[in-house]
């Protein structure tokens, strides 16, 4: 090729050249700009990820200047990210040189080598944190967390290891048991659990409503909170059959929150069933004595004032058999019968008595009872009124006893009350059955009421749970009223 001819051709590639050239350097900035966004990207990905998380975050550069700090480590210090960035961390708490977190951070800086740690840190008084630290070329990147609650509540359960110690010494066959506000078991000891098949290593980690029934969680529920409200509480629980009884209290902590209580329990199965069995011996005891006293009374009646007026009858016909032999009877027979009729009215009253009425029917034993002190005393007006709704029988000893008060009322409104007017009245108020006797008689002062048998009715409505109240007034008549639980069927 002449000269010429390769003069032209490479005139004609020199611009084909230049606009390679330029293409290849724009492919380069777009390559460098999209690596620079998705570096960015990922930059500000990693930034949420890091603004998102539960621990705190910071990162400093090989000079301890801040070069970032996430939300949460910004809060925990109370402190805004321009008092931070750019600053060194010693300038930033001058009070931290020198402690344990200074080494910590310095130590992992210098020997390069990441490690966890425990320490106090240079934030708000009595604040511990927990964390790890990950050295770098460019610097040191911190995570961490507060764990200065779990250290308080650590520290309460060291401190209450000599209470827990001492208790289960005054309650060897008992249980002493920590809870959090989540009812959560945080410590559990003592040979009760044993006999219950239960171990700390079951209970401690979980709650109330993850171990026990819905019924017993909700019994201990109302009390428990008392207890973190600052009050010392007590129940009984029963539970599979045993009855325990629970001393609950706050355990206070140094800045006097509660944020934990003790519970000790103790199984009491066996000395409740002491203790009823011991009510029922006392409840025979008293009916036992109320039945002594019942024979003396009605012994004494029956000596001084049946055998009396039989006798004096007895007398008088005998006299009068003498007086009449041989000629025709002119004495008057009147006050003779009268005596006899008293007297078998007397026979009636006691024998009824005797009785008790045991085996009939509330209700007819009442009008039964009534119906008696009517005929032994006619000038009297004896009335009995039955509420609606009054069941005709009534189960076990509460029918009993309620029939011996008004029986014991109703003898001494006939002797004592020198009343025209009585009243009986049954009924059901509520929950509670009411026997009454109410008269207009002359009245008591409750101080002159020896011989009356107050004493053997009150020991009646306790048998039954009741309440016996006794109203008098001299000149304006007496009320004895006696409210007891109607008796549960079964």
């Amino acid at each position: 090729m002449s000269e010429e001819r390769r003069e032209k051709v490479a005139g004609e590639q020199g611009p084909v050249r230049g606009a390679a050239r330029q293409l290849e350097q724009e492919r380069l900035l777009e390559s460098e700009r999209a690596a620079r966004a998705e570096t960015e990207k990922a930059r500000q990905e990693a930034r949420a990820i890091l603004e998102s998380m539960s621990d705190a975050f910071f990162a400093l550069d090989q000079e301890r200047r801040f070069v970032y700090v996430n939300r949460q480590a910004k809060r925990f210090w109370d402190k805004r990210r321009e008092e931070l960035l750019g600053k060194n961390i010693w300038e930033v708490f001058p009070q931290a040189v020198g402690t344990e977190s200074y080494q910590v951070i310095e130590r992992a800086a210098n020997e390069g080598v990441s490690n966890d740690f425990e320490m106090a840190f240079p934030v708000l008084e009595d604040n511990v944190v927990a964390g790890r630290i990950y050295p770098s070329a460019e610097g040191l990147s911190v995570y961490f967390q507060d764990i200065s609650e779990h250290k308080r509540a650590e520290e309460t359960l060291k401190k209450s290891e000599e209470f827990v110690c001492q208790l289960l010494r005054n309650f060897p066959n008992g249980s002493v048991n920590v809870f959090d506000r989540d009812l959560r078991y945080l410590l559990a000891e003592g040979r009760g659990l044993e006999e219950v098949g239960l171990s700390p290593d079951m209970l401690v980690g979980k709650t109330l409503h993850e171990l026990f029934p819905k019924e017993s969680v909700d019994l201990v529920m109302p009390y428990y909170q008392r207890a973190f409200a600052g009050e010392a509480v007590e129940l009984e629980l029963p539970l599979a059959g045993q009855v325990y009884s629970i001393h609950a209290a706050p355990l206070h902590e140094e800045d006097d929150q509660v944020r934990t209580i003790i519970a000790v329990a103790q199984n009491v199965t066996e000395r409740k069933q002491a203790e009823e069995e011991r009510d029922r011996l006392h409840a025979r005891e008293i009916e036992a004595r109320t039945q002594r006293e019942e024979r003396r009374r009605i012994a004494r009646d029956l000596h001084d004032i049946v055998l009396q007026d039989l006798s004096g009858a007895l007398q008088s016909l005998r006299l009068t058999h003498l007086q009449s032999r041989g000629r025709q009877p002119t004495l008057d027979f009147e006050e003779e019968l009268e005596a006899l009729r008293r007297a078998v009215a007397g026979l009636r009253s006691a024998i009824h008595d005797l009785r008790h009425e045991r085996g009939r029917p509330f209700v007819e034993a009442v009008e039964s009872l009534v119906e008696l002190n009517r005929q032994a005393t006619p000038e009297r007006q004896i009335r009995l009124f039955v509420g609606e709704g009054f069941p005709k029988e009534l189960a076990g000893e509460v029918g009993v006893q309620l029939l011996r008060v008004l029986q014991e009322a109703l003898t001494n409104a006939r002797r004592h009350s020198g009343a025209k007017n009585v009243e009986v009245t049954v009924a059901v108020e509520g929950s509670d059955l009411v026997a009454e006797v109410s008269d207009d008689g002359q009245g008591f002062e409750r101080e002159a009421t020896s011989g009356m048998g107050l004493s053997s009715m009150q020991e009646r409505a306790a048998i039954v749970g009741g309440r016996l109240k006794i109203e008098s007034e001299v000149g304006q008549g007496t009320r004895v009223r006696l409210r007891a639980p109607v008796p549960q069927k079964g």
